[in-house]
């Protein structure tokens, strides 16, 4: 889920656990190789 004001995203795994990351943290997980994200990408133009 991505919360554009807060310039936070909150990931879920396939568990359902979740964490949030803030817009100078990267998004990587281990169930997509190699994906690598900074989250203030997300973000960019808004």
């Amino acid at each position: 889920m991505i919360y554009p004001e807060q310039r936070t995203v909150r990931v879920f795994d396939p568990s359902g656990a979740s964490r949030l990351l803030r817009a100078q943290e990267r998004l990587e997980v281990d169930w997509l190789p190699g994906f690598s994200v900074c989250v203030a990408e997300f973000f960019e133009g808004l």
